[in-house]
């Protein structure tokens, strides 16, 4: 004979069943995991990469004045992304057919830096959006897949060397550089100045040209930051120690132009208060009883600020006080 369920028995395992189904569902969701390779570990810290994206955040708002100037439309820019890679990793996610801006920057004012190459990558909507407006055409709803020709991309190199000298302006606050366009290159597989397994800073913007969207990628070796960032820690330490040295010069001229200054150093015996009547009837002879005890410290002020307490007595027939304490600021 079969076992009849009560209404509680039911209930129960109806929330078993329950909470066994949402333990299933919430052990099959996916967690973003992002891989970490201790083999190459990062070689910036935050704070170093905060200062690449202010730079680059400044070559953004500067791009995006460019090209509104040049297209006459609106335009807007702005750094989206900040990380390391290899080169060969960069690379590979090209595709074949993209217009890669092989360029150098010099460092006039800083012999110990080596020259140092950069590879600035358009995409495709972006380089045939800029083609189109410049040629009198809307330079929207382009969707070409072909490659360059000749007549582009002699238009696309005035574009790119003003793309690539608005970069001095926003450096120029940390180091002076020279960027200079070696030439285009529509193969980023020919590009060989950048070893393939060498660390690099890829710097994401994100170009709108009217209704056109696109991307300007930079790529930065991470040899030749760390020895900027390496520079611009020397200058701190060597700011720092100016700016100390002034400090202290500061301090002495200040004290040399003030030192011959007259002061008035005033002894305060005691303080009390009289009516007008009884100041009036004042004559010779009379006491004023004062509100401190003839034992109690006398009061040093300067220029009206209390500054020392003191002992009052004689020195050589003069009055005089002993200064016994200094009063704490």
């Amino acid at each position: 004979m079969a076992d009849v369920l009560s209404q509680s028995q039911i209930d129960a395992l109806l929330k078993q069943m329950s909470s066994d189904s949402e333990d299933g569902i919430l052990e099959e969701q996916n967690y973003l995991v992002k891989e970490y390779d201790f083999r190459t570990p990062k070689r910036f810290t935050k704070e170093q990469l905060k200062i690449v994206d202010g730079i680059y955040q400044n070559y953004a708002r500067r791009l995006a004045s460019y090209f509104s100037a040049t297209m006459r439309v609106f335009c807007e820019a702005e750094v989206v992304q900040i990380e390391e890679q290899k080169y060969y990793e960069f690379n590979n996610a090209l595709p074949d057919s993209v217009l890669m801006v092989n360029m150098n920057i010099h460092y006039p004012s800083d012999p110990e830096l080596e020259d140092q190459y950069l590879a600035l990558e358009i995409s495709r909507p972006i380089s045939f959006s800029i083609i189109d407006r410049l040629l009198g055409g809307s330079g929207m709803g382009y969707e070409i897949t072909r490659d360059y020709t000749e007549i582009e991309l002699a238009i696309l190199e005035n574009v790119t060397r003003q793309m690539v000298s608005l970069l001095q302006e926003p450096w120029s606050a940390y180091v002076d550089i020279e960027p200079r366009v070696i030439k285009l290159e529509t193969n980023a597989r020919l590009l060989q100045e950048i070893d393939s397994d060498e660390i690099v800073v890829i710097i994401m913007l994100r170009l709108k040209i009217a209704e056109v969207e696109g991307f300007v990628t930079v790529c930065m070796p991470s040899g030749s930051l760390i020895e900027i960032l390496k520079l611009l820690n020397e200058r701190g330490n060597r700011s720092k120690k100016v700016l100390q040295a002034s400090d202290e010069v500061s301090r002495e001229s200040i004290f040399l132009s003030v030192k011959d200054s007259q002061l008035d150093i005033v002894a305060k015996l005691g303080s009390t208060s009289l009516e007008l009547n009884d100041v009036l009837n004042l004559r010779l002879g009379d006491v004023i009883r004062l509100d401190q005890e003839v034992d109690t410290p006398v009061s040093l002020t300067i220029d009206d600020v209390p500054w020392f307490s003191g002992a009052l007595g004689t020195k050589k027939g003069n009055k005089a006080v002993k200064i016994l304490n200094y009063y704490e600021k």
